[in-house]
């Protein structure tokens, strides 16, 4: 699974970058709000991070934005 940033508070991710994500921890409490990802950030450091929080979204499914890139790739 990929996840591209879409929010950053802190200096070790960048919005719009895509990241691969190694673990997806999924809340048995807060279904949708507590999951939460574990990816490699800037620092080259694997960092647990939230998809989103109660204030906003941090990260989004990447598979479109990697469709589009590659069809523009082919131009098409």
């Amino acid at each position: 699974m990929k996840v591209m940033c879409v929010y950053n508070s802190c200096e070790d991710l960048t919005i719009g970058k895509i990241y691969d994500v190694i673990h997806l921890e999924k809340s048995r409490i807060l279904p949708r709000m507590l999951h939460s990802i574990l990816i490699i950030n800037d620092k080259d450091e694997q960092q647990l991070y939230y998809i989103e929080d109660n204030k906003r979204v941090w990260f989004e499914d990447a598979t479109p934005y990697i469709r589009d890139n590659k069809l523009n790739e082919l131009g098409i």
